[in-house]
């Protein structure tokens, strides 16, 4: 379980979460850090249009991130059955899980309620940047770069 925080910015430590993908598997988000940054996708929920514009995003940069060791991750407020309802409409398998978190807890803690954006976190767990809103996409030129930083 997450713990809730106060306040989420730049340069403060990530709450960890572990949270089911639609296979049931566990994926937590301190044991993706340990040796690289994750980039943390969310929107307010599976089936909207901000959630489709972002995983279409991941998709198409999954490979750049890939070839440079940054793993991603997108969590929506949704239960299993949503999540696995949605990704079986997708034409091709997703290169990066989408996990479910029906009570809530992850999204609160990162204050990304009714939100929706991305999230880079370091292997020293720490944010080290935050895009959030309807412009809320990084540049891979900025996910590349802020991965690389010590």
């Amino acid at each position: 379980m997450s713990q809730v925080m106060t306040s989420i910015s730049q340069g403060s430590i990530a709450p960890n979460f572990t949270l089911s993908d639609s296979s049931g598997k566990k994926v937590c988000l301190y044991e993706l850090a340990k040796e690289t940054s994750v980039l943390v996708g969310f929107a307010d929920d599976v089936w909207s249009i901000n959630s489709v514009r972002r995983v279409l995003w991941l998709q198409r940069h999954m490979l750049k991130m890939a070839m440079n060791s940054i793993w991603a991750v997108f969590v929506v407020p949704n239960d299993l059955v949503d999540v696995q309802a949605f990704e079986r409409s997708i034409p091709r398998t997703l290169a990066f899980p989408i996990l479910a978190d029906a009570t809530h807890e992850t999204v609160a803690s990162y204050e990304m309620s009714r939100k929706a954006g991305f999230m880079l976190v370091s292997p020293n767990k720490t944010i080290k940047r935050i895009w959030v809103g309807e412009g809320g996409f990084p540049s891979m030129r900025d996910v590349l770069l802020l991965s690389q930083e010590k």
